[in-house]
């Protein structure tokens, strides 16, 4: 081995901190720009195991890290921002919210007089600038990739054995830093203790392609069993959508309008022509086969424009005949009510409208809070109580309702309706 060769400082571990020190110590102080030579006159030596273009370097992988303006700052400062700002994702909003709590906060970077709240980078890109930025320091050494294999502590420095694939090196430093992960060497060779806790928690981390824009949210979420966060990224990162390349149900859509045309027309001209009419009754008789028709052709082909085993199953089956009586009871009955009104009790169309407000409007008023508790409660439970309202709110009404029935007596069942 030859001679040792003397550095002002060491940093054993080129992952995200070592390397970034690495970069920052020759461009803390200001210096020419056409000079690559650090400005504090330190020489650098950095030694690392993996090389960070290595598929198996444990920092600078997919994962990603979210870097607040003070770290885009430092960035800024030691010249690497630049490389890492086209494919850094800026965080405009911020959403803060707890499962089964009413409030929620939102932070928008532009009522703070900011560009962004921070960004988020991908590890592999910001190990990729650093790096070449590391490359471009003369004063800075680099050993990679190499393995300290011995260290000896001196009065007035420290004493390195360097393994390397370009063969071993002998190395002083002034200083030494530790950046070399947990199971730190540099440590060990100081006596420097180290605290193992076990929290008894288990962090998952992943990407997420999503089908639609993130809008540069950021979404942190806490439950009961742990915080969940969600960053933007790139928007290149964004999967694919397309449309299925199905063809049109041509005669699905033919069968289902003709179908639902004469149930409808029958129901118009019920009144008008009698029920037991023959145009009645040929229109429900029309209807009836076309829909009929229509269920068998989409079990029939490959690519229906409904799928009709979807109802073979339970809880699809349930939900949507839930839909539909809901449908029923509520627009039907507010149907009939603002003709009650206009046509029995003489008002207007905007004031018979504005009578029914209180059974329209406190559905948009309770939508966001059934929103909040059905994460907590389940929308099974949520549904039930809601028709089983809607139940009462209608008996209640066509107990009370005549000719003469005062306005005030409506606004209980109406808001108990919705």
């Amino acid at each position: 081995m030859s001679a040792p060769v003397r550095y002002d400082l060491a940093i054993v571990g080129g992952g995200m901190v070592g390397a970034s020190l690495a970069v920052a110590v020759p461009t803390v102080a200001p210096a020419p720009a056409t000079t690559a030579v650090a400005p504090l006159g330190l020489s650098v030596a950095l030694i690392e195991a993996v090389a960070p273009e290595a598929e198996s370097q444990p920092s600078f992988d997919e994962r990603t890290t979210a870097l607040s303006n003070g770290s885009r700052r430092i960035l800024e400062t030691i010249g690497v921002w630049p490389d890492i700002a086209a494919e850094a994702t800026p965080i405009r909003r911020i959403h803060v919210s707890d499962r089964g709590r009413f409030g929620f906060a939102r932070i928008d970077a532009a009522a703070q007089g900011l560009t962004a709240m921070g960004h988020v980078v991908a590890n592999r890109v910001l190990g990729r600038s650093l790096w070449s930025a590391l490359r471009a320091h003369a004063n800075v050494r680099v050993f990679c990739p190499a393995e300290v294999s011995a260290i000896t502590p001196l009065a007035d420095k420290v004493a390195l054995a360097v393994h390397g694939q370009r063969g071993d090196a002998a190395i002083e430093a002034r200083f030494i830093v530790a950046a070399d992960g947990a199971q730190s060497m540099v440590r060990q060779a100081f006596g420097v203790a180290a605290e193992v806790r076990d929290y008894g928690q288990t962090a998952v981390i992943t990407t997420v392609l999503p089908q639609r824009f993130h809008d540069h949210i950021a979404y942190e979420r806490f439950t009961d069993s742990g915080p969940l966060a969600l960053l933007p990224l790139a928007r290149w990162r964004l999967a694919e959508s397309r449309g299925s390349a199905a063809r049109l149900d041509v005669v699905g859509v033919g069968l289902v309008s003709a179908g639902l045309f004469g149930v409808v027309l029958g129901l118009v001209r019920g009144n008008a022509h009698g029920w037991s009419s023959s145009s009645v009754l040929v229109s429900f008789a029309v209807g009836t086969l076309a829909l009929a028709a229509f269920v068998a052709w989409e079990l029939r082909i490959d690519h229906p424009m409904l799928d009709i085993r979807l109802f073979a199953h339970r809880g699809f089956a349930a939900v949507n005949l839930t839909a539909l009586l809901f449908s029923f009871g509520m627009f039907g009955s507010i149907f009939f009510l603002t003709q009650f009104l206009q046509t029995v009790q003489h008002y207007s169309p905007l004031q018979a409208g504005v009578r029914v407000l209180p059974w329209t409007a406190i559905t948009m008023v309770l939508a966001p809070v059934v929103g909040q508790l059905s994460e907590r409660w389940g929308g099974k439970r949520l549904v039930v109580a809601g028709l089983a309202l809607q139940a009462v709110g209608l008996a209640w009404l066509a107990s009370i309702l005549t000719p003469t029935t005062p306005y005030g007596d409506m606004i209980a069942p109406f808001v108990l309706c919705g």
